[in-house]
């Protein structure tokens, strides 16, 4: 069964189950029921090593929680990451960051200093699956983009790390 919004489900209300032929009276137990492995959330350990310059990472809020940056008032943000597959490009998707270990507390990557990239992929549509490529292009306001591409494992658990 193919779900069109998947990340915006919090609960199954139902299942249905269809027989080829009747079965006549029959009980039936499910004991689990999976959805797709899909992509939803990319996390990327980011660090720069050029002392005295640093990458801005102001975020705007996803206020309406579909995924995008580009249409949130106002858009403060300061990078812009694309998504690219051979079914889509989306531009602008919302992303925040966390600060790992030393941090001195603004929104800059400095040397010395990690910061988590959460890109958020619930404006794609399909949903990256096991054993898609994964492109990723992070664009600051100044400086060079950065390029990723990976391919997803072929079996996905809801939680893994994908080196």
């Amino acid at each position: 069964m193919r779900l069109t919004a998947p990340a915006a489900l919090n609960a199954v209300a139902c299942a249905g189950i269809a027989a080829a032929s009747d079965p006549g009276a029959v009980t039936l137990h499910v004991d689990q029921i999976e959805g797709p492995a899909e992509v939803h959330t990319v996390h990327l350990t980011l660090a720069t090593a050029l002392r005295g310059l640093g990458v801005s990472f102001i975020s705007t809020a996803d206020a309406d929680g579909d995924g995008l940056l580009s249409d949130e008032t106002p858009r403060n943000h300061s990078v812009a990451v694309s998504y690219l597959d051979s079914t889509q490009l989306v531009n602008d998707l919302a992303w925040t960051v966390t600060p790992l270990g030393r941090d001195d507390g603004d929104d800059v990557l400095e040397a010395d200093e990690k910061f988590v990239l959460n890109i958020s992929l619930r404006a794609l549509d399909p949903t990256p699956v096991g054993g898609m490529p994964i492109n990723l292009t992070i664009r600051p306001n100044d400086g060079a983009f950065l390029g990723i591409e990976k391919r997803t494992l072929s079996s996905i658990t809801p939680s893994m790390l994908l080196r």
